[in-house]
């Protein structure tokens, strides 16, 4: 997936038709739509809630990639951000990741004894 987002990073837009050419916002319109609520026997299903985005689920994977432990310089990578500070809203450390740190930071420094 990141080979493919890196060989697409010389095309400006993230999101092209297939002729290279960027959407229409009523064809992304439609296409929003046609995911939110797609046409089951002729009638329209509502599937997501009204709120929802498509971009919503750009969010939650990060989100989720941030709670899992992954650093916000990876986080910048898969997401194509420009800077690292975008991705870094991402990245909630809560205490026990932060505990494990200093744990390997202890685990890593020799003793004085140890150094002799």
């Amino acid at each position: 997936m990141l080979h493919k987002r890196l060989e697409a990073s010389a095309r400006p837009l993230i999101f092209a038709n297939r002729t290279g050419k960027p959407y229409l916002v009523t064809s992304i319109n439609c296409l929003h739509r046609d995911v939110c609520a797609p046409k089951i026997g002729g009638k329209r299903s509502l599937i997501f809630p009204n709120h929802f985005v498509l971009h919503s689920l750009r969010h939650t994977m990060l989100t989720r990639l941030g709670k899992s432990g992954v650093d916000a310089f990876a986080m910048t990578r898969i997401a194509g951000h420009r800077s690292i500070v975008i991705s870094q809203w991402y990245v909630h450390p809560s205490p026990e990741p932060m505990e494990q740190a200093f744990e390997r930071l202890q685990l890593s420094a020799k003793s004085p004894e140890e150094e002799s």
